[in-house]
């Protein structure tokens, strides 16, 4: 009966590190995303700003 306290409670540790760090990544990979999209929409600004001086 002991055992298997001892294996569920290693159970939910697991899991709560899981969500941790799935949020951890998440995290990580949200801020490259979200700077990759700014730079494309700066440079597609540049560009019609560029074309528009051309004209």
């Amino acid at each position: 009966m002991e055992i298997a306290k001892q294996e569920e409670a290693k159970q939910v540790r697991f899991e709560l590190g899981r969500v941790e760090g799935r949020a951890r990544e998440r995290g990580e990979h949200y801020l490259p995303e979200s700077e990759r999209r700014r730079a494309e929409e700066t440079e597609k600004m540049r560009r019609l700003h560029s074309k528009k001086q051309e004209d």
